[in-house]
């Protein structure tokens, strides 16, 4: 037998990308007043405060939400879009956080009706500035990665009642 030099050659290690933290939908939690409630409005104009609380799983998701009179769907003179914004990431271990109160007033409306339907759009991506379709203010961008090019925004809604 004849001995031969030899050499250990090492591996490279093999690296993998932590798992992706799989997205979930934000959710209503509670409201004030409850949910497809009915508020009425009498002669007395003062606005009335509605206060929410969403959850999402994903503690690093910024929330946006949209106020929307008469909506859905798209109704040409009648809907409009009455408030966006966003919420910043959760501090701590939270999933529930407050959106800001918003004071409903029935001069958001469109004149002319008693009845309305104001609805609150929830998101965990941006709108998108669609101008077109009964849906339009309900659409929202895919993730950036393409990840979940569809989602479905959380959306809640109640009756108003005005005066004529």
């Amino acid at each position: 037998m004849i001995a031969a030099p030899s050499c250990v050659v090492p591996l490279a290690p093999d690296f993998e990308d932590p798992p992706k933290e799989p997205n979930f939908y934000p959710y209503f939690v509670d409201s004030d007043p409850v949910r497809e409630s009915t508020v009425s409005f009498n002669v007395d104009p003062t606005p009335y405060p509605f206060a929410v609380f969403v959850g999402d799983q994903n503690l690093r998701d910024v929330l946006y939400y949209r106020w929307i009179a008469d909506y859905p769907n798209f109704i040409p003179n009648t809907t409009r879009l009455l408030q966006e914004g966003s919420v910043p990431p959760s501090s701590g271990l939270a999933e529930i956080r407050t959106l800001p109160v918003y004071m409903v007033r029935c001069e958001s409306f469109a004149m002319g009706m008693e009845q309305h339907r104001l609805a609150l759009i929830v998101s965990d991506r941006p709108f998108l500035k669609v101008v077109s379709g009964e849906l339009r203010y309900s659409q929202v961008a895919s993730r950036p990665d393409n990840t979940s090019p569809v989602t479905y925004p959380a959306m809640a809604g109640w009756s108003i009642t005005c005066p004529p």
